[in-house]
């Protein structure tokens, strides 16, 4: 229906270049353009450990993309904290969390992730790449600590490992059916290859 076309984009490479093989994962469970600062925040929190408690300001440098579509900086619902750059990074800082439990509004509501969500300030620069982030954490007295993520986990140059992905579907399927169960719909899955019907992977996630 276009009037225009790039045909060496639809033939280019046909039959040895595969599209699919370029899909990644998302490791959270916000829009991607927050994606850099939730995995910069992560590391850092695994680096500070308690310390987190003094912070006195985090400052972002992210692409202009990154506030347009995510910079709701009051949220009020778990919806709402999924489009907030803000409390995606408190809550990773806080809770190491990126999950469907850090966007529920429980935890959006939480007086320690205001706390912290108020001390983060988000400035956009056309010189950053949407798929980086900067941060500076300004403790409380005086020290400082940067963290640069050019590709987010999850990303093509940075993709899950094995391990993550498990991670991944157990934190989110345990919401629905809990642990055991997602453990053997995770067993069956990796089996699939040695199972006589795939359909076992489904009847195994059935609640009885």
């Amino acid at each position: 229906m276009s009037d225009k076309q790039d045909y060496d984009e639809v033939l280019g490479d046909l039959g040895t270049r595969w599209e699919a093989a370029l899909n990644s994962y998302k490791p959270f469970a916000c829009g991607i353009v927050i994606h850099p600062t939730i995995d910069g925040c992560q590391q850092i929190k695994e680096e500070i450990g308690d310390r987190v408690t003094e912070i006195a300001k985090v400052e972002l440098t992210t692409h202009p993309l990154v506030l347009e579509l995510t910079g709701k900086r009051t949220p009020k619902t778990g919806l709402e904290g999924k489009f907030s750059v803000y409390h995606s990074a408190a809550c990773a800082l806080l809770r190491g969390d990126g999950a469907p439990t850090a966007f529920t509004d429980e935890v959006v509501n939480m007086p320690e992730i205001i706390a912290l969500r108020d001390k983060v300030v988000a400035t956009a620069s056309p010189d950053c790449h949407e798929a980086s982030v900067d941060i500076l954490v300004t403790f409380t007295g005086g020290t400082t600590l940067s963290k640069h993520v050019e590709r987010a986990i999850g990303s093509r140059e940075r993709p899950l490992s094995d391990d993550q992905l498990n991670h991944k579907f157990l934190v989110q399927s345990a919401l629905v059916i809990g642990q055991e169960q997602s453990e053997r719909v995770l067993s069956a899955s990796w089996n699939l290859e040695n199972l006589s019907d795939s359909g076992e992977v489904a009847r195994t996630a059935v609640v009885a």
